[in-house]
């Protein structure tokens, strides 16, 4: 084959009128679903995320109500242990 005879202006003419009507569109399309299918992965990474954030945090304030109650309980106790009457204090004997 002799390439002495090979128009290379209509060869890139071409090449670019086929990269502007094939390849171009098919780019297009692959990036638009690469973009779809990294929302729904980051999406789905948040809520998972978020409701394992949630769970931790309901955690939390169950812990936090059960010491609260705890707490005004003894509260309670040691208030009504102040209200009785203490004990008279030992007498101690004075020797002189």
């Amino acid at each position: 084959m002799n390439f002495a005879y090979v128009d290379i202006e209509a060869l890139a003419g071409m090449a670019i009128g086929f990269g502007l009507v094939v390849v171009l569109p098919i780019v297009g399309l692959l990036l638009a679903h690469q973009r779809k299918m990294a929302e729904l992965v980051h999406r789905g990474n948040y809520a998972q995320a978020l409701d394992g954030r949630l769970q931790q945090m309901q955690a939390q304030i169950d812990e936090l109500r059960a010491r609260s109650a705890e707490q005004t309980l003894l509260l309670d106790d040691y208030r009504r242990q102040l209200g009785q009457p203490a004990a008279p204090p030992p007498v101690r004997k004075i020797e002189v």
